[in-house]
């Protein structure tokens, strides 16, 4: 205790400035302003939390008996913490009232122990290691050292969840550089500062923070997965992942009734439902090629300048189905198609000439674009597709 006592003593302007750190559930305090630098306000003494170590700042309202304002942001700047105001009425040496947004600071806690809970549950079950943790209000991020699988995930996010049941109380400590090195952390510290604040979920981590953290694992309730990608998770806690739970489970049910089977067998009736999706989607294109066969029989054929124009009229062009029946042709090949809606499509062997021709028909007036190797408009002239391009063909 003595030694805690003498840190303190020490160190009592960086605990004035940083009094969140020894306690966290106070959101009200009155303070003298120390120094003031436009919408730039420095307090005594400072329970608001700065933006730092992934984690956003307090938000909240300073006020006096005859003026009041909005803390918009709180940064940390040359080892003092600094609130930003959206207007400021205040003179130095004032006495203020402070209130700090407690809703906002109880889901930022909560979110940041969570955060320390999983590191360290994945850290040491399964050796992997926390690269960079992102705190947010509603969905939190932790960036691990490797790609995770659910596998693995549904194991932790379980042991996660246990020991928040087990109700770990939280708890800070602090030490200076002579008393640090004998502690086993999960993260690194840095050689910068004369004092080291240790959070503590006892029995499961150690790990240096300056941040915000709940009294007691039971404080998060519970903690659920929204996404997984790659080696990233995003994880939300407390009432937004009660409601985030419930409404996916209510989900999980309208599918039910929705393929009128159970929950436990909605996986397998989608993958068969998916796989059934495919084989249909293949027979519908298999048909849509025979029907464009059947109207592509009347076809007009003509050689101009080694190319071999080959021209058709359908009911209705699908360039999907046009470009999957045709795929690639041969340079000498121009392949013409008109439908009843004066919609045309050329398709050519080489991107160069859709280009040229994509150019002629627009300046004679024809509506359209070319990309790739096709082109695909409309005619409102009254000149027929195969002629205009038999006359590009012939000048060229």
């Amino acid at each position: 205790m003595k030694h805690h006592h003498d840190l303190y003593e020490k160190n009592k302007a960086i605990f004035d400035m940083k009094k969140y750190w020894l306690n966290p559930q106070i959101t009200t305090f009155s303070s003298e302003i120390k120094e003031i630098n436009g919408t730039l306000i420095r307090l005594n003494e400072n329970y608001f939390y700065p933006e730092g170590g992934g984690q956003p700042p307090d938000h909240g309202v300073i006020s006096t008996e005859t003026t009041q304002s909005s803390v918009i942001d709180v940064q940390e700047i040359d080892n003092e913490v600094w609130l930003k105001l959206n207007k400021n009425e205040f003179q130095p040496n004032e006495i203020i009232s402070a209130k700090i947004d407690k809703s906002r600071r109880i889901n930022l806690s909560r979110n940041h122990t969570s955060q320390h809970l999983i590191s360290a549950i994945f850290m040491e079950d399964f050796e992997y290691d926390t690269v960079k943790a992102t705190i947010d209000l509603k969905s939190s991020e932790i960036e691990f050292d490797k790609k995770l699988n659910w596998d693995i995930l549904e194991k932790g996010i379980n042991k996660v969840n246990s020991h928040i049941l087990q109700s770990h109380p939280i708890n800070s400590k602090f030490f200076d550089k002579e008393n640090i090195s004998d502690l086993k952390l999960r993260g690194n510290i840095s050689d910068l500062h004369s004092i080291y604040r240790i959070v503590e979920i006892k029995d499961v981590d150690l790990n240096p923070c300056g941040g915000t953290h709940v009294e007691n694992t039971s404080e998060i309730q519970i903690v659920a997965v929204r996404k997984l990608e790659n080696n990233k998770l995003k994880f939300i806690s407390g009432h937004d992942a009660e409601a985030y739970l419930t409404k996916q489970t209510k989900l999980i049910y309208k599918i039910s009734n929705l393929i009128k089977t159970s929950p436990k067998s909605i996986f397998q009736e989608l993958e068969r439902i998916y796989t059934n999706n495919i084989d249909m989607k293949k027979e519908i294109l298999k048909n849509k090629h025979d029907i464009l066969n059947l109207q592509l029989r009347n076809t007009v054929s003509k050689n101009i300048h080694n190319f071999t124009l080959i021209y058709s009229f359908v009911n209705q062009i699908e360039r999907s189905i046009i470009l999957s029946y045709y795929g690639e042709i041969n340079f000498d090949k121009i392949i013409l198609i008109e439908d009843q809606n004066s919609t045309f499509f050329v398709l050519t062997g080489s991107q160069n000439l859709t280009s040229d021709l994509s150019k002629y028909l627009k300046n004679i007036g024809l509506k359209g674009g070319g990309q790739g190797n096709f082109i695909m408009g409309n005619n409102p002239t009254k000149f027929k597709l195969i002629d205009l391009i038999e006359t590009y063909l012939s000048s060229s």
